[in-house]
Order: C-alpha cells, then sequence, then structure tokens
C-alpha cells in the first residue's frame, strides 16, 4: 500500500527578526497512510504544531518534501495550495475558530463558499452534515449561544463539509471538561472506522492520544518513537 502522506528530509526553521536561526523540525522522514489515526505528542516545542501545519499547507518547510497520494504538495503555488486544502482537507482547532457573527450554518458552509460552491449548494451540502450529527437544531445560532462541546462538534461538521481525506486535529480537547473531550474524541475515532478518514491530531494528553490507531512521539524537532497502539 503507497503511504496517503509521505514526509521526507523534512527541516524548519525560523530565522525572521531572530538573533540566530530557531531549528524546529531537523531531518524529519515519515509516512502516513489512508485511514489511520496518528496522534502526535510531545513537550511544548518538540515540532508536532508546525509539522502539522506544514501536512495542512498552512506552512511551508525551508527544506525537504512532502507529497500527497504521491504528488509533492510542498512547492505548489499558493493558489494551488489553498484549492488541495479546500478540497482534501478539514482542520480542527483547540478554540473552534467559529467565526462570532455568523450562524452554525454559515459557519459550517464556509469551507465551501471559500472553494466557489453557489451559496445554496453550500446551505445544503451544510445542513445534511449538521442532520447526520444531529446538530441542525443548533443551525440558526450563534456560537455565543454553544457550550464548547457543542462548538467543537460544529467544528468538526465543518472539517466534514468538503468531505475531506485527512483532518487535521490541533488540540482538539484542550478546551474541554473531560467528559466532553471524551465524547469529541469518540466522534473523531468513528470518523476513521466508519468513514475511513485519516486522522492527525495533536495533543499533549496521553488519554487522548489513546484514541488513536498510531503514536509518534516527537522531541527537539525530531521523531522519538513510532508505534501502533489500537486498531
Amino acid at each position: 500500500m503507497n503511504p496517503l502522506i509521505s514526509v521526507a528530509e523534512l527541516y524548519k526553521e525560523y530565522s525572521e527578526n531572530l538573533p540566530e536561526p530557531v531549528k524546529v523540525l531537523k531531518n524529519l522522514t515519515l509516512e502516513i497512510f489512508r485511514g489511520e489515526f496518528v496522534s502526535l505528542m510531545g513537550p511544548s516545542g518538540s515540532g508536532k504544531s508546525t509539522l502539522l501545519n506544514m501536512l495542512g499547507l498552512l506552512d511551508s518547510p525551508t527544506s525537504g518534501t512532502i507529497s500527497f497520494e504521491e504528488r509533492e504538495i510542498s512547492q505548489l503555488s499558493s493558489l494551488e495550495k489553498a484549492r488541495l486544502r479546500n478540497s482534501s482537507f478539514g482542520f480542527i482547532f483547540q478554540g473552534f475558530n467559529l467565526l462570532k457573527k455568523h450562524s452554525v450554518l454559515e459557519n459550517v458552509m464556509l469551507p465551501l463558499l471559500y472553494s466557489k460552491v453557489q451559496r445554496g449548494e453550500a446551505a445544503n451540502a451544510a445542513k445534511k452534515v449538521l442532520k447526520s450529527t444531529g446538530l441542525e437544531f443548533l443551525s440558526n445560532r450563534l456560537p455565543s449561544q454553544l457550550s464548547g462541546g457543542q462548538q467543537q462538534r460544529v467544528a468538526i461538521c465543518r472539517a466534514l463539509v468538503v468531505q475531506p481525506k485527512v483532518i487535521l486535529a490541533d488540540e482538539p480537547t484542550g478546551n474541554l471538561d473531560s467528559t466532553t473531550a471524551r465524547q469529541i474524541m469518540n466522534i473523531l475515532k468513528e470518523l476513521t472506522q466508519k468513514n475511513g478518514i485519516t486522522i492527525i491530531l495533536v495533543t499533549h494528553e496521553k488519554e487522548v492520544a489513546a484514541y488513536g490507531s498510531r503514536l509518534i512521539q516527537m522531541k527537539d524537532g525530531v521523531v522519538q518513537t513510532d508505534e501502533i497502539i489500537g486498531s
């Protein structure tokens, strides 16, 4: 089986307005396969969020390559990256990142609108995703009218509306209580098991990482361990 994502000899350093460059990723090489649920763990500064941003085309490496479906993507133009990001990747963040003045339905529609999908078609797709997750009753509410768990469920719907091949989740339970966190993690695990969506998740918490099928531990910009932990 060919990897869905392949990273080879990846380096990332930041030097702008710094007395000397800060090396965040160092000669990192790994492969991620379709349908895997990969948990990335490591202390602050280990490079895990930087790696996630690279995989999602939100940042560019200093050197090295990133391939998606056997296509090298790290050197694509900004427009090409945006198109691929909007069609194949869903994003879930710790802070939910919902637009405060827009309804739940409008927030879920956004990725499709960015991809130039007609508004009516985007609305229908968003309604379908909300219904499938039992959130259609929240469609007209604003984010301020939702609990933290409801906001994160809406963020998951927003990630799903593009029918992504990969979901990238950066500390998705960081602002949630333990009960709600378990509910969110069960939703993500089900997306892998039932829909075959590849999930790459950054977390500091062992309990959250344990929901994955594979655990990659990072430190100082390199992979320290990489092991299968579940099915």
